[in-house]
């Protein structure tokens, strides 16, 4: 097995020894055989910072990229980075993208097929939608510790719609008794 120091590490993973340090406190990577200069790390230390960079490119918090690869192997990981390596990039990937992704995880297995339906996609807001004349105000719905939607108001009809129903699919996630206003 090849052992690496921690620049080693860093040059393979484009990271730098303070991430490191701060992914193995986190419990994201396993911790250094030895301690100080002694210590020694595994390409498996490598494949994983990829992999959380990987992860983190798809808009994941750091937590849910800890809760997904704790369970995996080193091979399992090495194979997950070298799958990446092979997909082409999709394109037109936004944060509407990623909303629908979480959103369609979200939903149990059992009620839904293999694939999917994915959600009509929404037009895009002219100019004159998105960035209203005259004083604005912004409407605070919170539905967890730490998640939050805000809205500026006035919103056009036409916007208020996909709101309307991002507000009902995350009432039917985190339950009813999220969403105050603020």
């Amino acid at each position: 097995m090849d052992e690496l120091d921690i620049s080693d590490v860093c040059d393979r993973a484009d990271v730098t020894p303070r991430t490191v340090y701060f992914y193995v406190q986190q419990g994201l990577l396993p911790p250094a055989s030895g301690a100080g200069p002694a210590a020694r790390y595994t390409p498996g230390h490598v494949a994983r910072l990829k992999l959380i960079r990987l992860l983190q490119k798809q808009h994941l918090p750091l937590a849910e990229i800890s809760k997904r690869i704790r369970r995996l192997n080193d091979d399992e990981v090495q194979a997950l980075v070298d799958e990446a390596k092979t997909r082409r990039p999709e394109k037109g990937s936004s944060a509407l993208d990623y909303i629908r992704g979480v959103l369609a995880d979200s939903i149990p297995s059992a009620s839904r097929s293999t694939a999917p339906p994915r959600p009509p996609a929404l037009p895009a807001p002219s100019v004159r939608e998105s960035t209203p004349l005259g004083r604005s105000q912004w409407e605070r719905h919170i539905f967890a510790d730490g998640i939050e939607l805000h809205v500026r108001r006035p919103l056009a009809r036409a916007g208020q719609r996909p709101v309307d129903k991002l507000l009902g699919a995350a009432r039917q996630i985190f339950g009813e008794e999220g969403d105050e206003h603020s």
